[in-house]
């Protein structure tokens, strides 16, 4: 890991630049996958929540198999590179703008006691 800093330093201007948005790109695709887990967590009852959950990330486990086979594709069909960020993008934009379409949730705080009573009980 330091070797990989090492030469991104020493490297040029635009390197740096690059290593430093891939870097913002991984903290937040990290973040957002840990914001998404709370978020779909209240649209399941409290009986089927982990299931529920568990299956919102195993549909988002399959991206990171389609991915790389995506981008092999892409890159043994000799496709530029705009088209191979474009063809990486637009999922993102997609679920950006279906998660805007969620409306919120309004839980009454009752509702939800009795949700976590019933599980202890």
């Amino acid at each position: 890991m330091r070797l990989w800093f090492y030469v991104a330093w020493n490297a040029g201007c635009s390197v740096r630049i690059e290593c430093f948005r891939i870097a913002v790109a991984g903290v937040c695709t990290m973040g957002t996958q840990s914001l998404l887990n709370a978020f779909v967590s209240q649209y399941y009852p409290a009986h089927v929540r982990s299931t529920g959950v568990g299956l919102a990330n195993g549909v988002g486990r399959l991206g990171g198999m389609v991915g790389p086979t995506l981008g092999g594709a892409l890159l043994g069909m000799k496709a530029p590179i705009f088209m191979c960020f474009v063809a990486f993008a637009l999922p993102g934009v997609i679920a950006s703008l279906a998660v805007l379409c969620v409306r919120k949730k309004k839980r009454d705080i009752a509702v939800a006691g009795q949700e976590a009573e019933t599980l202890f009980t």
